[in-house]
């Protein structure tokens, strides 16, 4: 019997899968492909279907397209299926009254239905509320929320009473909420709102303002989950193209000075401060009231990254009144927290101790993890700072290691967490903890959101460390090379 296995078939169906990815993300084949990890001439030669993909590869692009990789491949067993089928007898023979498949080929055939019974959607029954008037939009929320992620995609991709600006606002919304410690659904929320976006009904000009909104907030959900800063760059200048086709005031002032905060932060974590502050004084200019608090913590966030810290102070000292009158309780633990950081920075360590109790409170009621684990590292901070170096090299000790191992990974922090230790053990002598200290570190290496330069900068550390070399002065400088060069 002929193999099932063809390139042909394969072929065929990443071509097709290429082609759903490419329509929902938009943007050039290029861009896709940076956005995958793969090469555009790899994806080219997939689109046209000129060229088979792997099982691995088909898995991915399954996934992205938003599919079960086991239906994908029973697609591809179902192609087999039909291709010899359609050949029927070799050329040149007698055409047989009945030519039954062989026990392997019928069983085969079985399998694939079992199979694609199991992983098809069944189609609902249409909904009591489908074509009724306006639903009112937390009602609507309930219903979506209701169902499982294959529903609500469903829903977003048929039903009408989904496709309006204002669900499209919430599901950024959403994405923006979750993103700290659920960056995988922050991802899948901003994806429907692009996809809702592309529905609203309206004129062009207004489609294309919800989209812009929409692809701002997929933009710092690919930022925020694997550092994609590659396709989040990509987002924001999709973002920039769909707004030059609006008519004036398509988007509010507050919409706008949102989107130039989001792309402020893309543009932080990319190590281009200057570029950075001055889309954050455009937002401010823009803003209204409520929003001047948060817009000012970026600022101050971006400022500590770029080495100043009192700056960073002063621009916390202005953000306090509008955070404490319109800001999240997220908000208040972000302005005490950074503020402990950058008196840390100052060798301030008893402002920073200060401040401490009240951070602690606000960490407690937020209750997420990665918070509290960054707490622990601040505590440990201003331990050193105080003096208690012992009590802080076993806080930091503890956290760079977890940092390894929470979900998702935290490698960047954990590189930050790991020169500080380092800097601690060399102040005590301890060269040979330090030497230690470079297999822990040289596993960050091959994890994910840690960009080139700051990869070298700790390469250069851990050479050192495993020749007992390294210095007070080559840690600091490493530190300061991976937090200049940000997240990547």
């Amino acid at each position: 019997m002929k193999s099932l296995a063809d390139p042909r078939d394969s072929s065929l169906v990443a071509s097709l899968l290429v082609k759903v990815i490419h329509r929902k993300r938009g943007g050039t084949l290029e861009e896709v492909a940076r956005s995958l990890g793969l090469s555009e001439k790899t994806l080219r030669r997939w689109a046209r279907g000129s060229h088979g993909a792997s099982p691995k590869h088909l898995d991915l692009l399954a996934r992205e397209a938003g599919y079960s990789p086991a239906l994908i491949h029973g697609v591809v067993r179902l192609l087999g299926l039909l291709r010899l089928a359609e050949a029927g007898p070799s050329a040149g023979s007698s055409p047989a009254p009945v030519r039954p498949f062989s026990a392997a080929v019928a069983a085969a055939a079985i399998r694939a239905v079992e199979e694609a019974r199991e992983l098809l959607p069944v189609e609902p029954a249409p909904e009591p509320w489908e074509g009724a008037a306006e639903i009112p939009a937390e009602e609507l929320w309930r219903r979506f929320t209701s169902r499982d992620r294959a529903q609500q995609k469903r829903l977003v991709r048929e039903s009408s009473v989904f496709h309006t600006r204002s669900f499209c606002e919430r599901l950024c919304a959403e994405s923006v909420a979750v993103a700290p410690d659920s960056p995988a659904e922050a991802l899948e929320l901003a994806e429907l709102a692009v996809d809702v976006a592309r529905k609203v009904s309206g004129s062009a000009s207004r489609r294309a303002a919800t989209e812009a909104w929409a692809r701002g907030h997929l933009g710092n959900a690919r930022r925020v989950f694997g550092n994609d800063l590659g396709g989040a760059v990509a987002e924001f200048r999709r973002v920039r193209r769909l707004l030059a086709t609006c008519e004036p005031n398509e988007l509010s002032r507050a919409a706008q000075s949102r989107l130039l905060d989001l792309e402020a932060s893309l543009c932080r974590d990319c190590g281009r401060f200057p570029e950075a502050l001055a889309l954050l004084k455009e937002a401010l200019a823009l803003g209204p009231e409520e929003t001047q608090g948060r817009i000012l913590l970026n600022k101050a966030a971006t400022l500590v990254l770029k080495g100043d810290h009192e700056l960073a102070l002063a621009a916390l000292a202005e953000a306090r009144p509008w955070v404490e009158a319109h800001g999240s309780l997220r908000d208040l633990c972000v302005l005490h927290f950074n503020a402990a950081s950058a008196h840390c920075n100052l060798k301030n360590a008893e402002k920073a101790a200060a401040l401490l109790p009240e951070i602690q409170t606000l960490t407690a009621q937020l209750n997420k993890a990665h918070d509290c684990l960054r707490f622990r590292w601040l505590e440990a901070r201003v331990a050193a700072g105080l003096g208690r170096t012992e009590e802080a090299i076993a806080g930091i000790s503890r956290v760079c290691e977890e940092f390894l191992h929470t979900d998702p990974p935290l490698p960047y922090d954990a590189a930050l967490a790991g020169l500080d230790l380092a800097q601690y053990w060399l102040k005590e002598g301890n060269t040979a903890a330090v030497q230690r200290l470079a297999v822990p570190l040289e596993r960050i290496f091959r994890a994910k959101g840690i960009r080139r330069e700051a990869l070298a900068s700790l390469r250069l550390f851990c050479d050192a460390a495993r020749r007992e070399a390294a210095t007070v002065e080559l840690v600091q400088k490493a530190k300061a090379e991976v937090e200049r060069a940000g997240r990547g």
